[in-house]
């Protein structure tokens, strides 16, 4: 299967509403994207939605189109959307540079950007074309207005280059034009209908000099880079402060056809991308009293209702095929928007905690971790926990067992830094995983042989994720295996082999990868990998002898003759030691590179044949002779395991140090010490 490089999209103002909600259309789209988030903030809200993100310098520098175009040119960028109305007529002006240099910008043309941009000049032009369009007077013209009847009272001022309801004035009488600047533009009221269910709110709002942005219109298109109107939609919205807070889509046929005679002349300016139209449907008619030419906060919402606008941008500007249907709305939805909230690490991004030290000088956070490890008491547990507990930048080590009894016998004298969390079922309100900076899980339902055992293992799985993403938890490890692959097809296997687990094992680490995986849908903040694990093996308190490769160095050790059957049997093993390192390896990544999913292995499978004869040779170097081994013919196909683990260890410069022999000499030892001392080695 081919994969597909992804889009690198960098976005503008990210912690704007107009750049949130663009990230959020993106990660609607089926679009293969990568977005590369920029602000001059580190506290940006929408950055930590992003793949990546950077801080930018104040777009009112005057090199500021140079070095965003430095830092497109750096992260590969090769489509920008501009998320700041003041971002608009700066990367329209410097759009034909930005391509030059191969990096795309889905903005409309300079000469209709400045239109827009000027709202007084925007109402004068456009109402000459489409009556329907509020022209615009300076206060001084408005005032001579109103003294010659060609406008009434009430009226409302704006100035010219603003957004968001920014610095918006009621005028009622000649008296409130006192002060107002001549910068500000001036237009009549628009008024809703007497019979409008809102006009009466709007009146009295009037009355004592308030404004209230209810009956509104939005009107928004997508134009085609080549200036053809793509998709439509409309909706009439409720807001408070200049933020649309009540959305409810509608479809009035013969006010679109109004807006109509504007499309030849805005073509010919350079309208591009997205514009939206703002108004009211007044006694005469809709009345527009202002346009953009961008997307808006609610653009992230439209898509939420099946109108992406971004999705379909990109591909305009792309050249890349559109959607075979044209965008649907739904009208069965309404949309309702409030404050939105997220908790992100200043672990994870230390651009972050200089950004909240200079909020508050002195500020000084512990940054010790704190690591969560579930199914501690197992194998790789108990040795992962003993790792994290010698790493002392971890602060604290929360093992989750189902046996207080049997962690106490692995830890009689536990040390301050580690925490015992017994559970016999994963209550996802526990206040304590708000404190977690990293999830291990591996824990796996020892009874895996009925079904009940792995609805039990998938459960936990489940409450897991959903516990780390109600608090968003930075990093999420979920132990998987090699099992996912299935032996139908010859190894080595890489990550980008579709999986066929062939036994309810590997379908039951094939589910809990899958939910991992839902982290990052859920929660941007964190992120969540995959390790499909070889078989583990070593010399390591809590192993069992029964397994192989073990059970031959303990049968070798007692000079039995080691039986097999084929010969040709292939397995992919791991030292614990060097499992426990991978893991650690992991944790201190910059989880921002995290892949989705990696294989750790020895990196070299060998034969079962090899491993027998590396045992043989491991108890013979121990003065132990007599073993040997016996191979018998099998008309049973062999079982052939091998992952290919390049990508973990290209990208981590991890790679397993632990040789066969010397694994095999460790596990000679400790048989040796058992045999000396009497106690047992069975099982």
């Amino acid at each position: 299967m081919k994969k597909i490089k992804p889009l690198r999209v960098g976005i503008t103002a990210v912690g704007s509403g107009i750049g949130q909600s663009i990230v959020h259309s993106c990660r609607l789209s089926s679009l293969p994207l990568y977005l590369v988030g920029y602000d001059a903030s580190a506290l940006a809200y929408g950055a930590y939605d992003c793949h990546e993100h950077h801080q930018v310098p104040s777009s009112t520098l005057p090199d500021y189109p140079l070095q965003l175009l430095d830092l497109c040119l750096k992260h590969g960028v090769e489509l920008l959307i501009p998320g700041l109305d003041t971002d608009l007529p700066i990367l329209a002006e410097h759009a034909p540079r930005f391509e030059e240099k191969g990096v795309k910008v889905l903005v409309g043309g300079l000469e209709f950007t400045r239109l827009f941009r000027d709202k007084r000049l925007w109402g004068r032009t456009l109402s000459e074309y489409c009556s329907h369009i509020l022209s615009g007077f300076t206060p001084i013209e408005a005032a001579e207005a109103v003294r010659g009847g060609l406008i009434h009272f009430p009226l409302i001022a704006k100035p010219m280059g603003g957004s968001a309801s920014s610095g918006i004035r009621i005028i009622k009488a000649e008296k409130d034009f006192e002060g107002l600047s001549p910068d500000y533009v001036v237009q009549p009221y628009a008024l809703p209908r007497e019979d409008d269910p809102l006009s009466a709110t709007i009146r009295r709002a009037i009355e004592q000099s308030r404004l209230v942005q209810v009956a509104e219109i939005s009107y928004q298109w997508l134009v085609s880079k080549d200036g053809e109107v793509l998709a439509r939609m409309a909706s009439r919205n409720r807001l408070k402060d200049g933020v649309p807070i009540e959305i409810v889509p509608i479809d009035d046929e013969p006010y679109w056809e109004v807006l109509s005679p504007l499309i030849p002349f805005l073509s010919e300016k350079g309208m591009r991308g997205p514009v939206n139209f703002q108004g009211r449907m007044t006694a005469e008619g809709p009345r527009f009293f202002e346009m953009n030419g961008r997307y808006t906060g609610i653009t992230g919402l439209r898509a939420m209702m099946g109108f992406n606008e971004v999705d379909l941008g990109i591909r305009s500007f792309m050249d890349w095929p559109m959607p075979a249907a044209s965008l649907r709305i739904n009208h069965r939805r309404v949309g309702l928007r409030q404050v939105a909230e997220r908790i992100v690490s200043v672990v994870e991004h230390r651009d972050l905690r200089a950004a909240a030290e200079r909020q508050v000088p002195g500020w000084n956070p512990d940054m010790g971790r704190h690591v969560l490890v579930t199914g501690a008491t197992g194998w790789l547990g108990r040795h992962l926990v003993n790792a994290l507990l010698a790493d002392t930048s971890i602060a604290q080590v929360h093992a989750m067992v189902r046996s207080a009894e049997r962690a106490a016998a692995i830890w009689p004298k536990p040390e301050k830094r580690l925490l015992i969390w017994p559970v016999e079922k994963v209550d996802v309100h526990d206040a304590r995983f708000a404190d977690m900076d990293a999830v291990f899980h591996l824990a796996a339902e020892r009874n895996m042989k009925d079904g009940a055992g792995h609805a039990r293992s998938l459960e936990m799985t489940r409450q897991l994720v959903y516990a780390a993403a109600r608090v968003h938890i930075p990093r999420f490890i979920f132990l998987s295996s090699q099992s996912v692959y299935g032996l139908s097809r010859p190894p080595p296997w890489p990550e980008s082999l579709p999986v066929d687990p062939t036994n309810t094992y590997g379908m039951d680490k094939w589910a809990g990868e899958q939910f991992a995986a839902m982290l990052e849908d859920v929660s941007r903040a964190s992120r969540a990998v995959s390790v499909r694990l070889g078989r583990l093996y070593g010399a390591a308190e809590g192993l069992r002898w029964a397994e192989l490769p073990h059970k031959f160095i303990r049968e070798a050790m007692q000079g039995a003759t080691l039986s097999i059957s084929g010969g040709q049997q292939l397995f992919d093993l791991i030292h614990i030691q060097d499992a426990v390192r991978a893991l650690m390896t992991l944790l201190n990544m910059a989880h921002g590179t995290w892949a989705p999913v990696y294989n750790i292995s020895s990196c070299s499978p060998v034969s079962i044949v090899d491993i027998a004869q590396a045992a043989i040779s491991a108890a013979a170097r121990t003065g132990q002779k007599g073993a040997r081994l016996d191979v018998q013919p099998s008309d049973e196909p062999p079982a052939r395991y091998g992952m290919d683990c390049s990508l973990f260890t290209s990208q981590s410069g991890w790679k397993p140090v632990v040789t066969l022999d010397e694994a095999m000499d460790g596990l000679a030892e400790m048989v040796k010490s058992h045999l000396e001392t009497g106690s047992t080695i069975a099982g």
